[in-house]
């Protein structure tokens, strides 16, 4: 499959059905065929960010860069509902109760609700942390992580309820850097790229972080640095800020045995049972990595558009 748009992130259905590509506007594809079809592009929706689906497939909620949100009927590409939302970047998005409510969070640590039946927007919680990330970990809990705005702020938390929301601390992480845009969640795990910094250097080791969701522990599993070898990619340009450029994305593949690392400058796949290197895509500002359910295949979207690639 090869798609020719510039893609900044895309999304798939659960029965990996449609595409949704948010690049220089919001589009629907049909990838059920052999080759993909582009259904409808959305109107009223400039520099989008993030995008869901609702559990039954048939309404698609989008925000753009300024915080604004619409809801669209995915058969029809009309919108259903719109709100400024808190004009303010938001940071993931989610359905919630069904289809009945969108959450999602702020740069600057607010998690918000948006009533699909009210269009009222709703504060639930301004938390110590900025660059916040929400993570579903079942249905009706939430975890959110981020930069604190203080060590003592700084950590992972954990809330069930919107209407009485209580954020529950469960690790503090000042000796942690956890990217708040990379994350994959597989069954009861979830995995975070990140840092880990010590008290005698300021440079971090890239690693990657594991949390149990079932018995709440939280701890680095890979040290990226002791797997990679740079000498497979070309020399980095100077200002990149890795040797495979920025980190953008991830993903677990769904027996839990390889992931995916998106950076700029490539993929790289490797394997978590053996903690060793599979194989690195060269490609240029990737923005989104997705493991198939055929098991042989990745989906890569970039800068340069979205396309399959085998994994043997």
């Amino acid at each position: 499959m090869k798609i020719s748009e510039i893609s900044y992130r895309c999304l798939l259905s659960a029965n990996e059905e449609l595409l949704i590509n948010i690049g220089e506007s919001v589009s629907i594809y049909d990838i059920k065929g052999a080759e993909p079809k582009k259904l409808i592009s959305l109107n009223g929706m400039r520099h989008g960010a993030y995008a869901a689906i609702s559990p039954d497939g048939k309404i698609l909620a989008c925000s753009n860069t300024s915080g604004h949100i619409a809801i669209y009927s995915i058969a029809t590409g009309e919108i259903i509902e719109r709100s400024k939302g808190l004009s303010a970047e938001g940071r993931g998005l989610y359905f919630t109760e069904g289809s009945k409510q969108i959450i999602s969070s702020t740069w600057d640590g607010r998690i918000f609700s948006f009533c699909l039946e009210s269009g009222k927007i709703s504060v639930l919680a301004k938390t110590p942390l900025e660059q916040t990330e929400l993570i579903p970990i079942s249905d009706g809990e939430w975890l959110l992580y981020g930069a604190g705005y203080s060590d003592a702020g700084e950590g992972i938390y954990k809330f069930s309820t919107l209407e009485n929301l209580n954020l529950e601390k469960l690790h503090s992480t000042p000796t942690y850097a956890l990217n708040s845009a990379a994350y994959a969640i597989n069954s009861a795990h979830i995995y975070i790229y990140g840092q880990v910094f010590d008290e005698f250097s300021s440079k971090g080791k890239d690693c990657v972080f594991l949390f149990d969701n079932e018995s709440g522990d939280f701890g680095e599993i890979a040290v990226l640095d002791d797997i990679s070898p740079s000498k497979i990619l070309r020399p980095r340009k100077r200002w990149r800020s890795g040797r495979y450029g920025d980190f953008t994305c991830i993903d677990i593949s769904h027996d839990e045995q390889l992931m995916l690392l998106g950076y700029s400058d490539a993929v790289v796949i490797l394997s978590l049972v053996k903690s060793e290197l599979v194989n690195i895509i060269k490609a240029s500002n990737v923005s989104s990595v997705s493991f198939l359910s055929s098991k042989d295949k990745i989906l890569i979207g970039s800068w340069s558009g979205i396309h399959t690639v085998n994994l043997e």
